[in-house]
């Protein structure tokens, strides 16, 4: 009897020339996973020292100043939903495949 699981299906439908490892350490879904993680959290970051530069520099106009709060308020979010996507794209993986995310 052939085994049914999601790995098995994936390992199944592989063409030539594709990624052997798709999961795992090493596997194309981790490394895009993370290289995705960084870039949101480097960009939210840059964001971050943008929305501070932009409070100092507002000269005390109220306008100026809620822009700027808006600005990291905005990152902070999206850096927030960007590690609760990960949560439960990780816990996905952990539930289908029994392999784990790692960072």
């Amino acid at each position: 009897m052939q085994e049914l699981s999601i790995q098995a299906g994936m390992e199944a439908s592989r063409g030539t020339g594709m990624v052997t490892d798709l999961l795992g350490q090493a596997g194309a879904f981790t490394t895009l996973t993370n290289t995705l993680l960084f870039v949101v959290g480097a960009l939210s970051v840059l964001m971050i020292i943008l929305g501070g530069m932009r409070y100092v520099l507002s000269g005390g106009n109220a306008t100026s100043v809620t822009a700027a709060k808006n600005t990291i308020l905005y990152a902070v979010v999206g850096l927030v939903v960007c590690i609760f996507a990960y949560s439960i794209i990780a816990f996905v993986i952990d539930s289908f495949t029994g392999s784990s995310l790692n960072l």
